[in-house]
């Protein structure tokens, strides 16, 4: 039954081909390599610019220099912080190597990534457990809803997971959005991880794509402290509501870019320095939705969001899964694992995990 219930958990959560340029540039769609290279292949004639049959070596998604393939949250083993430095410095003269004008020129350049701490930043991104909305049977469903109870299996078993990955490491931090689903997700790992309220924080503004508007603000920060005391509440409007800034009774598609840009870089800022700096690398863990994480994706690997679309999902994650990103201290930006669920296989037992 376990084969069974593991390749009905690949079928839900498993993330498109990639398609991959020379120059290592990844994307998702034949459409979007193929405006890539026709962009850049005129003023670049080394042939830099082509379609590649896979990433380069040593980049991200090659099994021979992946760190998840030997300890960590991609492999059998912990990763450690020498585990993943290691690999670090091994890449970084690689990753230098790479064309510099491969960076979308409307898009966010590499300098709103880049660190002067020198620090390596793991960016973990956790999608939140099964909704509440999801078995409701007809009835109307919750503008803010809590989990199932598969949701809430799904949660103990990602608390677990992250409980043995980092019980002592004391300088991780956490960040949810403020809709109840993701705070129920990773309460279960802050109650054990036992970090200062400094580092584990609620977001006002990290609320899935379309969830706020005009007359309507969400949950209050007081909302939050009553329900969840462990978090500290961050980011909030001046209604005292989620940090909505336009003038739409629902939010657009506009509005979304613009508050992703916003959180790309308060999180490579002000949330990452929250983190302690173990081993030359800081950990920061974002509770969030399917649409945003596939938006700030956009912008993190590709550096542009004009390929983002809602509906149009190009970096899939599955219920209480794992993708991570590797941001150097010169801005570039690998995956390591990808929607990562293997703490979720024993709960498909009715094939149920990946919903």
């Amino acid at each position: 039954s376990s084969r069974r219930l593991g390749r009905g958990n690949e079928a839900q959560g498993a993330a498109a081909p990639m398609l991959h340029c020379r120059c290592g540039y990844t994307c998702g769609t034949q459409a979007a390599l193929t405006r890539h290279i026709e962009r850049l292949s005129e003023s670049h004639s080394d042939g830099l610019h082509a379609e590649a049959s896979g990433p380069p070596v040593g980049e991200a998604g090659d099994a021979s220099d992946h760190p998840g393939e030997a300890a960590g949250l991609c492999g059998r083993r912990r990763w450690t912080t020498d585990v993943v430095g290691s690999c670090a410095n091994r890449r970084q003269g690689r990753v230098q190597q790479r064309d510099r004008s491969c960076t979308d020129p409307v898009s966010p350049s590499p300098s709103r990534f880049e660190r002067s701490d020198g620090a390596l930043v793991r960016l973990l991104f956790v999608r939140h457990a099964q909704s509440a909305n999801k078995r409701l049977n007809g009835a109307q469903p919750s503008q803010d809803p809590g989990l199932t109870d598969l949701g809430t299996e799904q949660a103990a078993a990602l608390g677990e997971r992250l409980v043995r990955e980092f019980r002592a490491h004391s300088g991780l931090c956490i960040v949810s959005s403020p809709m109840r689903r993701c705070l129920l997700t990773i309460l279960p790992a802050v109650r054990f991880l036992n970090l200062p309220p400094q580092q584990v924080i609620c977001h006002g503004a990290c609320y899935e794509y379309g969830c706020a508007g005009v007359g309507s603000r969400g949950s209050t920060q007081d909302d939050i402290t009553a329900e969840f005391p462990q978090f500290q509440p961050l980011g909030f409007g001046s209604n005292g509501g989620w940090d909505y800034r336009g003038d739409k009774v629902k939010e657009d598609e506009a509005d979304c870019r613009d508050r992703a840009l916003r959180i790309v870089d308060w999180l490579l800022q002000e949330a990452v320095a929250s983190a302690v700096t173990v081993k030359g690398v800081r950990t920061l863990i974002f509770v969030t939705h399917q649409t945003f994480a596939d938006l700030l994706s956009h912008l993190l690997v590709e550096r542009s969001a004009d390929q983002w679309e809602y509906g149009s999902i190009q970096y899939r994650l599955q219920n209480a899964g794992i993708t991570e990103f590797l941001i150097h201290p010169d801005g570039q930006t690998a995956f390591g694992c990808r929607n990562d669920g293997r703490h979720l296989l024993f709960l498909d037992r009715h094939g149920r995990g990946g919903v």
